[in-house]
């Protein structure tokens, strides 16, 4: 019994290790997409803060906003490639409240990666959210990187 128990733990633990481990690999991918031009546009989805609702919004539920497509260059691209560098990605088991998505395409219609986070809040320096389908969790890089480009004039990041 001792031993069976060993054998799950250990199972567990790599399975996390994994899980840690393929989510690094999305971000990784990304940032070798943007530096090799594969990106050429980015779907924007947002949801404003100040927007309350009875369930947690999901990427689905985001994808129904109107989004801002932009061209992936100049200081979009290059201020994403340092968000990137400064991001710590963890797993988690909850996606959040998602208010920010972006979604990487190829051309127009192939879709590479995707990014959705939940809000900036009060007293933390990290949000929820999935890259790639992966749920995790992030320190505030990328949320900045979205907050500094595309918060509509007149809202409150």
């Amino acid at each position: 019994m001792k031993t069976l128990k060993l054998i799950l733990i250990f199972v567990f633990v790599l399975a996390l290790a994994n899980l840690s481990h393929a989510q690094t690999n999305d971000l990784t991918s990304l940032k070798n997409d943007l530096l090799n031009n594969k990106i050429t546009r980015v779907k924007i989805l947002h949801l404003s803060y100040d927007v309350e609702t009875y369930i947690s919004v999901t990427p689905n539920m985001l994808n129904s906003q109107t989004p801002i497509w932009v061209n992936m260059s100049g200081d979009i691209r290059t201020n994403l490639l340092k968000a990137i560098e400064n991001t710590t990605v963890t797993a988690s088991n909850r996606p959040g409240d998602l208010r920010w998505g972006a979604v990487f395409y190829e051309g127009s219609r192939n879709e590479l990666h995707s990014i959705y986070l939940d809000g900036r809040y009060i007293n933390t320096r990290t949000n929820q959210g999935q890259i790639d389908d992966h749920v995790i969790m992030v320190n505030d890089a990328l949320i900045g990187w979205f907050e500094s480009n595309f918060v509509p004039k007149g809202e409150k990041p």
